[in-house]
């Protein structure tokens, strides 16, 4: 299953915009926004792998 993961999450001002949204794994996104309260915005940014940007 896929979710739509924001760049800029909403909470800080991102859109719903198709620049500011990705898709990846659920349990990825999961694991992404376990750490969240530990995060800042700029380091919440999930990156490609090499080769799928």
């Amino acid at each position: 299953m896929l979710h739509k993961h924001h760049f800029t999450y909403r909470r800080d001002g991102g859109s719903d915009e198709r620049t500011n949204l990705r898709l990846v794994h659920s349990e990825c996104h999961r694991q992404h926004h376990a750490g969240d309260g530990k995060r800042t915005p700029k380091s919440a940014i999930l990156r490609s792998p090499p080769g799928l940007a």
